[in-house]
């Protein structure tokens, strides 16, 4: 999702992916302005294959 927040765009934010397990700690992953789009698909698709859903 492209964050909203002003302050991520200030640290050249523009896609951020929180994750809430239910048996663990939340972490996230930040990706700057040149990262491109596929890359984060890829990302996410690789997330969501190995995610114990």
């Amino acid at each position: 999702m492209a964050p909203e927040d002003a302050a991520a765009w200030k640290r050249g934010t523009l896609w951020q992916v929180r994750v809430q397990p239910a048996d663990g700690d939340t972490w996230v992953q930040e990706f700057g302005l040149h990262t491109p789009g596929e890359a984060v698909a890829g990302f996410l698709a690789a997330l969501v294959a190995h995610s114990s859903l």
